[in-house]
């Protein structure tokens, strides 16, 4: 990772897991505490680390009645700590000052049907072109971001959706590869798990429709292999071959 490269620490926060100070949840300050363990424990090292904020368009504010805990006051924790000040966080029975002025935050998000907003804002100002070039602070604040946290991200970039070839190279080429995890269970079981191209070319396809990116690929396989796991480990060794007919008779 570019973090590797550069030598300092990098974090990931998974959002969707957090809630305001003082519910039940993750909070805000858990990141430095991460962010200090990946350090070695050394608060110089760690405010000049790197933390991507994943799913932050998870913590969009909803129109509730109730307090938004996991939306506006995530957002509102969140700005604390982009904005560079420096913090107090206990590390066991240890105390560190830990100031995020140095700290890279990088933050990324789905944003399901962002591009709508945006859509009906340039068809209003008769405005023609891509929306990702019109994309604006004031359409991230209608999705449901706090201005001021949108402020703190000035460089914006808007990626394609994935491809079908995308996904299929997901399965083939990366370390994380769901299918990857699959063989190496099976294998322990004697079971020698095999996709023929078509058959990956039919779970990356099927991923890619249901709109759910490579987080998809996970639950498409398991989908496919539900009956096999259970069912093979035990009873059967040698091999297990999946083509794209046995993906499509699980998937129906």
């Amino acid at each position: 990772t570019a973090s590797e490269l550069v030598g300092v620490p990098f974090v990931v926060a998974d959002l969707t897991k957090f809630s305001e100070v003082g519910y039940v949840g993750h909070n805000t300050t858990d990141i430095l505490v991460d962010l200090l363990i990946s350090a070695g424990g050394n608060p110089q090292v760690a405010q000049m680390g790197i933390v991507y904020l994943d799913e932050i368009d998870k913590i969009a504010t909803e129109s509730v009645a109730y307090r938004d805990v996991s939306g506006k006051g995530v957002q509102q924790g969140l700005l604390k700590l982009v904005e560079g000040v420096e913090n107090t966080i206990e590390l066991g029975r240890e105390r560190a000052t830990l100031s995020t002025r140095h700290v890279l935050f990088i933050a990324g998000g789905v944003y399901e049907n962002l591009d709508g907003i945006v859509k009906r804002r340039m068809a209003r100002r008769n405005i023609i072109g891509d929306w990702q070039d019109y994309l604006m602070t004031d359409d991230l604040v209608e999705y449901g971001m706090e201005r001021q946290l949108m402020g703190r991200f000035p460089v914006r970039v808007v990626y394609d959706r994935l491809t079908t070839q995308d996904l299929k190279d997901i399965l083939i080429r990366s370390e994380d590869s769901p299918l990857r995890a699959y063989i190496n269970d099976l294998k322990a079981w004697g079971i020698d798990l095999t996709f023929h191209d078509d058959a990956l070319t039919e779970v990356a396809r099927r991923a890619k429709q249901e709109r759910t990116g490579a987080r998809g690929l996970t639950g498409i396989l398991h989908r496919v292999l539900l009956d096999d796991l259970y069912q093979l480990p035990g009873t059967h060794t040698g091999e297990l071959i999946v083509d794209e007919s046995y993906v499509r008779e699980k998937l129906r």
